[in-house]
């Protein structure tokens, strides 16, 4: 069955409103809880900066699989296994996830739908805001004051292997018009915290490079 996605854009503040991910938000909301934004990963954004990381190590791990599997034993083609899902299959178990995962923002909160599993945070709780914008508009927003290297695995495919991610931390990952919906909720969250400007406070304004 298909799903007809209804887009409004927003002159006053330059994004789009995905009504399909509002619509599918709506029933996590408190009565009269307005959304002013809601989207969905893109599934036609395949790499992120961390695959600069990943590449390599899924290429390593499938290249040891096979040393390990011809010459030592056959326990080795575990490590092949590995290494092709995370050459190749992570990508589509990706798109797979990207398609089950909503985002939206209210003036009360963020909110993250996962499949089933949804999580809100008020804007006065959110210990930071990590920006990396992308190509074509596109680009991620972590809302977390922890370093990019503990979210490596986040959006890869790969986040089943995680022990030292941040599994907690509301994310919008591959997000459109990135930027005028950074600006937006990096202003509510300031505007709750009674703060004036970003640099009260560095940890809550950090951008950590651009995405491929």
């Amino acid at each position: 069955m298909s799903i007809n996605i209804e887009i409004d854009k927003s002159n006053d503040t330059g994004f789009v409103i995905d009504q399909n991910a509002a619509e599918i938000i709506r029933p996590l909301l408190d009565p009269n809880e307005e959304i002013l934004w809601a989207g969905q990963p893109d599934t036609s954004v395949h790499f992120s900066k961390n695959d600069y990381f990943l590449v390599p190590l899924s290429i390593l791990l499938f290249v040891m699989g096979i040393l390990w599997a011809t010459a030592i034993t056959t326990f080795g083609w575990l490590f092949v296994v590995v290494g092709v899902y995370a050459l190749v299959g992570r990508f589509f178990w990706k798109v797979r996830r990207k398609k089950l995962n909503y985002y939206a923002i209210t003036e009360k909160r963020i909110i993250r739908l996962a499949g089933k599993k949804g999580k809100g945070q008020p804007f006065g709780e959110v210990p930071g805001i990590r920006f990396s914008p992308g190509p074509r508009g596109r680009g991620t927003i972590r809302f977390s004051d922890k370093p990019a290297y503990v979210a490596v695995y986040q959006n890869s495919g790969m986040e089943w292997i995680s022990l030292i991610g941040a599994p907690d931390e509301i994310a919008f990952h591959d997000i459109r018009d990135v930027q005028a919906v950074h600006e937006m909720v990096r202003d509510l969250i300031y505007k709750s915290k009674g703060l004036e400007k970003p640099e009260d406070v560095p940890a809550d304004h950090q951008e950590e490079g651009r995405q491929k």
